[in-house]
């Protein structure tokens, strides 16, 4: 081998190490081309992008055999590639459980329960408020949902068939890896919600609020080793400058071991009535979230908890607004 070859080969050996392998991300944006929402696909760190169908698509989700999203009051989904188009059904808001076994999501008459490959599992005739977003339980046994009429958080157990009681007034629990505790938010007072930690499968007036409850938390995402987890912390009206329609927040993380919260981006975006609005790559560990830029676009970022460093993806190009990724 020659000396020049080896300096390549030792060169992309580094640049690998240190900005990760380049991963497959869906999300939402804005086309300013299309001026409508479009559900987009990139494998090389926005260098290019694939729109996912047509015509106001979006919330693209992972499951195992590909890509579920909404789009003009239907489901449909794609490949791992981001091809071969299906149209799956009437609905909206689709939620894979962890191991993208299944997704669920907003159907006439109910919540629809399917397999990735888009078979159907169950139609759950509930009734529920889609402002709150569906999530799953431990070991993909079940959903949970809000109950607009109950004001009630809802489980729902799909081997009996059964529905039971999580919590009033609290929304979108989401369970750690393994299954014995999870994250909900409620109100910490009369202004701000708050993140707590439950155990087992319902709230209680013990659990432990873990935030500020001067300051609104919200949207709490499990670290993979769940030792930790990330969540927004919206600025007040007061401090919302952004020109844009995306509100800003700092990003944070929060560790059990040290029970400290560390500060990660002072403008991290925030969007009402979706969950989740960040995701963590399961093979490296790094966060991808939405940065509020200077001019009130999102643009995709993501963070490296093991350097401490945050990289924000693609050129700068103000023509799309991006946010919710989701990471392969």
């Amino acid at each position: 081998m020659s000396g020049a070859l080896k300096i390549v080969l030792f060169l992309l050996l580094l640049y690998t190490t240190q900005t990760g392998a380049q991963e497959k991300i869906v999300f939402t944006y804005f086309s300013m081309v299309h001026s409508e929402l479009r559900a987009g696909y990139t494998d090389d760190n926005f260098a290019s992008v694939h729109d996912l169908g047509s015509r106001n698509t979006f919330l693209p989700v992972w499951t195992d055999s590909g890509v579920v999203f909404c789009g003009e009051n239907f489901i449909w989904r794609t490949n791992q590639n981001g091809e071969a188009l299906q149209k799956v059904g009437n609905g909206y808001k689709p939620s894979p459980s962890l191991s993208g076994k299944y997704f669920a999501y907003y159907a006439p008459g109910g919540i629809q329960i399917r397999k990735s490959d888009g078979s159907p599992v169950k139609l759950i005739e509930v009734d529920f408020w889609d402002d709150v977003s569906i999530t799953w339980l431990p070991d993909e046994n079940g959903i949970t949902f809000f109950s607009g009429e109950k004001q009630t958080c809802i489980g729902f157990d799909i081997a009996s068939d059964s529905i039971f009681q999580i919590g009033g007034n609290i929304i979108q629990p989401v369970w750690n890896s393994s299954g014995d505790r999870f994250l909900y938010n409620a109100l910490a007072d009369d202004e701000n919600f708050g993140i707590y930690l439950g155990s087992k499968f319902a709230a209680s007036d013990q659990d432990t609020l873990l935030t500020d409850p001067a300051k609104n938390s919200l949207i709490p995402v499990w670290d993979n080793t769940a030792n930790s987890f990330y969540f927004i912390e919206l600025l007040p009206d007061s401090l919302q400058d952004s020109p844009g329609f995306l509100m800003k927040g700092w990003l944070k993380h929060y560790s059990f071991e040290t029970r400290e919260t560390i500060v990660i981006d002072k403008s991290a975006a925030f969007t009402d009535n979706v969950y989740p609005q960040f995701t963590i790559s399961r093979s490296t560990g790094r966060l991808y979230y939405t940065h509020l830029d200077r001019t009130g676009f999102g643009k995709i970022a993501v963070y490296d908890k093991k350097t401490g460093r945050t990289e924000i993806l693609g050129n700068d190009d103000f023509r799309n607004d991006f946010r919710f990724p989701g990471v392969y």
